[in-house]
């Protein structure tokens, strides 16, 4: 896969949450709720339509810039549970994936948000969940990129509008991509 090679301009725009319109296929969206409508949420119910497959969405675009589903064959309702989680940003057609786990118990749910150190690379995913996501995936305008290529540094002084989840600095594609607000 080649290295995501985005225009200082463009890097700008997505470090102030402004979606890069013309890298989602040319399909005329114009704002972030058209990106979630039309291509992320069908991807969930592609995803729901697997009734082996638990599928929780932790972000949804509303406190961060990104969707973020969390993937798991383990049915049960409490206790910790391991699966993969994928995050899906809502300002490029970019998505990253990477082993999780997450805590139910009768009350709440404990989890958190992929960090960069946690990504695994695609190709070397080859889960029946993995599977699925990918093939839920060709259906999009969105590629599940691997890290080394939202590894690349941002320009000088350019750094992400809101805060990350991630531990800081701030300073990677990764962190403009997949950024969060209160």
């Amino acid at each position: 896969m080649k290295t995501i090679t985005l225009s200082e301009t463009e890097l700008s725009l997505l470090s102030q949450w402004q979606p890069l319109f013309d890298l989602f296929s040319d399909r005329g969206y114009q704002s972030e709720e058209d990106i979630c409508i039309k291509e992320l949420d069908p991807l969930l119910q592609r995803l729901n339509a697997n009734k082996w497959l638990e599928v929780l969405i932790l972000e949804k675009g509303v406190l961060g810039s990104f969707y973020s589903i969390f993937l798991s064959t383990d049915k049960k309702t409490s206790g910790q549970i391991n699966g993969i989680q994928i995050s899906l940003s809502t300002l490029a057609p970019f998505a990253v994936i990477g082993l999780s786990r997450i805590h139910l118990s009768n009350e709440s749910i404990a989890y958190s948000l992929l960090d960069y150190n946690e990504l695994s690379n695609p190709q070397n995913m080859n889960c029946k969940i993995s599977k699925i996501v990918k093939e839920c995936l060709r259906s999009t305008c969105y590629k599940l990129v691997e890290p080394y290529q939202v590894n690349s540094k941002l320009p000088g002084g350019l750094k992400p509008i809101d805060y990350c989840k991630a531990k800081k600095p701030w300073d990677k594609l990764f962190h403009i991509l997949f950024q969060s607000t209160d």
